[in-house]
């Protein structure tokens, strides 16, 4: 995330169900460690 996005909410979501997605790693940024990204196949909302 970058720097300002410390200041806005933070979001916590459960899934209900499996869903297909594409994982990978994202490196560290910002003086920031890396974490996780998915990608979707279709819309969940």
């Amino acid at each position: 995330m970058f720097p300002s996005a410390s200041t806005k909410p933070y979001t916590i979501y459960r899934i209900a169900k499996p869903i297909d997605a594409i994982g990978g790693e994202i490196v560290p940024w910002f003086n920031k460690p890396g974490g996780g990204q998915l990608g979707l196949s279709s819309s969940v909302g």
